[in-house]
């Protein structure tokens, strides 16, 4: 359970919603790296990383575990993944042609380990939802006719939320949303 956004985003609009990700005061980070970077710049952003957490500071610190043989934000409900704010952009394969669905995402209360309930920050909601607003305005709520992935299904109409580059290969080039 939590707050989340779906949408399509390329790799450029993704480095706009980081900048204001830094506006509000996050430290962004990959999820996962050989070692997490942290910082307050769009050079932690890299285009073959798709998945990143929005940090906000003032809720409390973040815990990094080692996993695969890589450093990995602890995320979920506990305290560390209550000060996060997960956000990410789509995997465009230019090869198969389909574009996958990305998201931001905030998770809600948690139990801590003796059985408390523990509330979101609210620094956090406010950030999630100042970033939510602007995720609309790069992935805008638009009809879109397209392929699934799935081979057995005809072409689709249904609104999502997809970013004007994302749009031009589906209405264009006729990529499949996955």
């Amino acid at each position: 359970m939590g707050k989340q956004i779906n949408y399509y985003m390329d790799y450029d609009s993704f480095v706009f919603l980081a900048k204001k990700a830094f506006e509000l005061g996050c430290e962004v980070l990959p999820f996962c790296d050989d070692v997490i970077k942290r910082g307050y710049s769009p050079e932690i952003i890299k285009p073959d990383n798709h998945l990143y957490c929005f940090h906000v500071p003032e809720a409390g610190e973040i815990e990094v575990e080692r996993q695969w043989n890589k450093e990995c934000v602890v995320r979920g409900y506990n305290a560390s993944g209550s000060t996060i704010i997960e956000a990410g952009f789509s995997f465009i394969n230019t090869e198969e042609k389909f574009i996958t669905r990305s998201r931001i995402y905030c998770t809600t209360d948690y139990y801590d380990a003796d059985g408390n309930l523990m509330k979101r920050h609210d620094s956090v909601t406010k950030v999630y939802e100042s970033l939510a607003r602007y995720v609309k305005k790069l992935a805008p709520y638009t009809e879109v006719e397209y392929h699934p992935v799935n081979p057995l299904y005809d072409k689709v109409k249904q609104k999502v939320c997809i970013s004007p580059q994302c749009l031009a290969l589906v209405r264009e080039q006729d990529y499949g949303l996955y």
